[in-house]
């Protein structure tokens, strides 16, 4: 009855030396189905109701934070990854912990301050599709950061890691909107060579449309409004990958006056994009 260890066994709430991870799992599997407010709960309830397992307490937190940022309450998530820092996080939650901060800043468009936090993630991933994903949104962000080189070695090294197929086609796009190298030509007979093949039939638009971006950024309008031509009519899908491509032919003719060329650009786009496109 005195002894201070079965004293603190006493003033559990929970016996079971198992169920943390029933719950654990239970919020996870919500975060996962798109539950976020559930999942926020969830995690909200661990962190309470398991204080004399502090590693579980703060990963909880951290799941909790990121349940809130996917509901978009920037404030609530931001004030449980302050707790969560200021409670001294243990080593093995660093790479979380970068992770779920990255993504706040992100959602609070703070790009830059987003990209250490990022690499620290990718650092403690170890899962091989994950890494490779967290590397292609680094990529995004030195884009989004004006960092063209930087954002081209990081597609590039997502197509190292041997991620699926589609991954890999999309590193290889974007790298194309990035590229800040002298020999184009190198760059646009590997990006032909994606048109032969089979499994690129269903998106020809895409790679035409990076073909186009090469020449822009070149200066070699006609040649652009010549492959982003080549995009629309190319497309199979219909989809938003085509209104970017009119958007864009529609901007080129624009800037030239080409004002009767441009209309058909922009109004044949208007039904492809939806409401979230504007915002």
């Amino acid at each position: 009855r005195n002894d201070p260890k079965y004293k603190a066994f006493m003033q559990r709430e929970e016996y079971n030396s198992f169920i943390h991870n029933s719950w654990m799992l239970m919020g996870k599997a919500q975060y996962n189905k798109g539950d976020f407010l559930g999942a926020a709960s969830t995690f909200m309830y661990v962190a309470q109701h398991f204080t004399w397992l502090p590693e579980i307490v703060a990963e909880a937190r951290l799941w909790q934070a990121r349940s809130y940022i996917a509901l978009d309450w920037i404030y609530e998530a931001e004030d449980v990854l302050y707790k969560a820092n200021n409670d001294s996080l243990p080593p093995s939650l660093n790479g979380e912990f970068a992770s779920v901060n990255a993504d706040y800043l992100i959602n609070n468009k703070e790009y830059k301050k987003a990209i250490p936090y990022l690499q620290t993630a990718i650092k403690h991933e170890h899962n091989k599709a994950q890494r490779a994903r967290l590397t292609f949104l680094l990529g995004q962000l030195y884009a989004l950061d004006n960092k063209p080189q930087e954002a081209y070695n990081a597609y590039k090294k997502v197509i190292s890691m041997n991620p699926s197929y589609r991954t890999q086609f999309n590193a290889r796009i974007k790298m194309s909107e990035v590229f800040m190298g002298d020999d184009i030509e190198k760059e646009v007979k590997a990006l032909r060579r994606m048109t032969r093949k089979g499994a690129n039939k269903d998106y020809l638009d895409q790679i035409y449309y990076a073909i186009g971006n090469i020449y822009l950024s070149r200066q070699d309008t006609l040649e652009a409004i010549q492959n982003y031509r080549s995009a629309i009519s190319r497309s199979t899908r219909n989809g938003i990958e085509k209104a970017v491509c009119q958007i864009t032919l529609g901007e080129l003719h624009f800037g030239r006056r080409e004002y009767v060329d441009a209309q058909p650009c922009y109004s044949e786009a208007l039904p492809l994009l939806k409401a979230t496109h504007f915002s």
